[in-house]
């Protein structure tokens, strides 16, 4: 096995799941991710349910309702959306 076809393997999700306004993802060698979720701006608005309903790819996340999804290489080097702002506090908070 190559250097390159092992960092893939080791880096296939094996359960992803989304709770708390965050993206947890457990990936093949035991490592746990998670990220905010409004790094992107096409879950906004999701249901618990539409959030949850993710298949997993050897190299990424897929959400069948939004029809987009996320290459875990750019969950890992941090990269969001480009049009991924964080909300705002209320003021009563």
């Amino acid at each position: 096995m190559t250097s390159l076809e092992q960092t893939i393997e080791n880096s296939r999700p094996v359960r992803a799941h989304c709770k708390d306004g965050k993206l947890n993802v457990v990936l093949n060698d035991g490592r746990e991710v998670a990220v905010p979720l409004w790094w992107y701006s096409f879950l906004d608005g999701l249901s618990d349910y539409a959030l949850n309903d993710i298949e997993l790819m050897m190299d990424g996340i897929w959400w069948r309702v939004a029809d987009e999804g996320i290459s875990i290489k750019s969950i890992l080097q941090g990269q969001k959306m480009p049009n991924a702002e964080k909300p705002k506090l209320d003021a009563a908070e």
